[in-house]
């Protein structure tokens, strides 16, 4: 599933709403040291091009636009594609240039659509590594992504469900 996304369910009830659902879902836990922040003020939009990233962007920026929310476009150059060979450097650029594209594709939408404050990012790392470290470091609210086919198209989770639910997976340097 490329690295973004990984968000597991317990609960049969739940996993298949999310799983089944032909409309996006919230999904919020509960827990007593969390909060839930609404409106949501702070969001990132992760996007790497690809046109269900595009198609669930333009549904986050609506949402961005209606909350007066402040978006950060996100891309990952993920480095695991990135090799020591001569062709490895070329796809390396091709990425990075991918992941700038990308991001400039979200951010004009977003201007044309009226959100006042944008913030790009363009990270270099492991998808999920770098998307959990925009969390942490821009106080975001709720995040919400694209998904594949067999998913749902978009998942809104709280932030801190987010970390806490991909913590486990995350290598500890």
């Amino acid at each position: 599933m490329d690295g973004v996304g990984l968000v597991y369910f317990v609960g049969s009830v739940s996993e298949k709403v999310v799983r089944l659902s032909s409309v996006p879902v919230l999904t919020a836990r509960t827990q007593p040291d969390e909060t839930l922040k609404f409106p949501y003020e702070n969001n990132p939009i992760p996007t790497d091009g690809r046109s269900v990233a595009t198609y669930a962007a333009d549904h986050l920026v609506e949402l961005a636009v209606a909350l007066d929310a402040t978006v950060h476009v996100l891309s990952v150059v993920d480095d695991n594609t990135l090799g020591a060979d001569i062709g490895s450097t070329i796809s390396g650029k091709e990425n990075e240039e991918a992941a700038i594209d990308a991001v400039e594709t979200v951010v004009s939408e977003a201007e044309t659509r009226g959100v006042a404050t944008i913030t790009r990012h363009i990270e270099y790392g492991t998808p999920v590594e770098e998307i959990l470290d925009c969390i942490e470091s821009n106080d975001i609210h709720a995040v919400g992504m694209e998904a594949t086919e067999r998913q749902v198209q978009i998942v809104f989770c709280s932030a801190v469900t987010l970390k806490r639910q991909c913590a486990p997976h995350r290598s500890r340097s």
